[in-house]
């Protein structure tokens, strides 16, 4: 009992630290006023990050409709499972020709969508799940993004997996 309670506070202590630190981190991005103005002819991006929720395969078609209804450039879309990845494509899936997915069941699933060409993709197993690595060509100028899915830090395990993908 004892040492399940020094383990307790040990992950509660960690997550602490996680939003103390994460609320420094993002301090200076929610509370920068007005942002600078955007340089003349600057390339522009959006991107939607989407978690679909593997266990939501009945309400697949109307998670697709909000994520297209986004209309993003880039879409990172994790839980991605083929039912979800069926319902992207009769949604509108042909507005993003440029590819790169792994639909699989459960939670591992995990996939980039864009409108812009996408180059020196790979697959990579980041400890226990999978991230896509890409470059996206935005008319010239070269992004590189990770798309990562990790576990979450809400256990013992969880935490350690959590770390190492980081």
């Amino acid at each position: 009992p004892a040492a399940a309670i020094g383990r307790s506070h040990a992950l509660g202590l960690t997550s602490a630290l996680q939003a103390v630190g994460s609320l420094v981190l993002l301090a200076p991005v929610v509370l920068h006023g007005d942002p600078p103005p955007v340089p003349q002819g600057a390339a522009r991006l959006s991107i939607m990050n989407a978690n679909l929720l593997y266990a939501n395969a009945d309400r697949s078609m109307d998670a697709a409709e909000v994520v297209m209804g986004a209309d993003a450039d880039v879409l990172v879309l994790s839980e991605y499972t083929g039912q979800h990845e069926r319902s992207l494509e009769a949604v509108g899936g042909d507005r993003y020709p440029f590819r790169e997915s792994r639909p699989l069941d459960g939670t591992e699933g995990i996939a980039v969508w864009s409108k812009y060409p996408l180059s020196d993709t790979s697959v990579e197993r980041l400890d226990e799940r999978l991230a896509i690595i890409a470059t996206v060509d935005i008319d010239g100028t070269p992004l590189r993004i990770v798309a990562v899915h990790p576990i979450p830090p809400f256990s013992d395990n969880g935490l350690r997996h959590w770390a190492s993908s980081m």
